[in-house]
């Protein structure tokens, strides 16, 4: 009888603690990407909102709080070092920062909520100027009179629904989409 190979020996590869993490992280990213591709928009009173999907949230969520009691308990550590400190700190905020904001659309006006709440955009949609894509960073951008943005970034859900909402107003910028 042959002999059962795992895949890592099947493959030469030998599976080590930073390939898997790796491999995790990669995998996240994407399952990230897909859940906003799949979530749909909540529609609240007059408002279409588009948030960030509820799994990056959770991990958003759980992640800086244990990355800043992480940084807390290792300052305070008699044993600890500061610069693990300030990497954790340093990667909590940077969770924070990339943070998707939450986009509240309606027939008269779009509202961009960043750092939960904290960074208000609002325009009116016949102040808007241009809507593009940006295949680069696969965003919808839409700027405004006063050259003020908002991103639809990759990890905001219902780009579709976005799209056709904008395409359904009475404006010139609509028909480009």
């Amino acid at each position: 009888m042959g002999q059962m190979l795992s895949l890592g020996e099947r493959l030469n590869v030998r599976v080590t603690p930073s390939v898997a993490l790796t491999v995790l992280a990669i995998g996240a990213i994407h399952w990230f990407a897909l859940g906003a591709r799949w979530a749909r928009p909540r529609i609240n009173r007059d408002y279409t909102e588009y948030p960030m999907p509820k799994g990056l949230k959770l991990l958003f969520s759980a992640v800086v709080p244990l990355l800043i009691y992480g940084a807390v308990a290792n300052l305070f550590s008699p044993d600890g070092e500061k610069w693990v400190s300030i990497l954790l700190l340093t990667i909590a905020l940077f969770c924070l920062y990339f943070t998707p904001p939450t986009i509240l659309c309606s027939r008269d006006r779009l509202v961009s909520l960043r750092w939960y709440g904290i960074r208000k955009v609002s325009m009116n949609w016949a102040d808007v100027v241009s809507v593009y894509k940006n295949p680069a960073d696969n965003s919808l951008i839409i700027r405004d009179k006063s050259n003020r943005t908002i991103v639809h970034t990759m990890y905001n859900v219902g780009r579709k629904e976005l799209i056709h909402q904008i395409s359904e107003l009475p404006y010139g910028f609509a028909k480009l989409l």
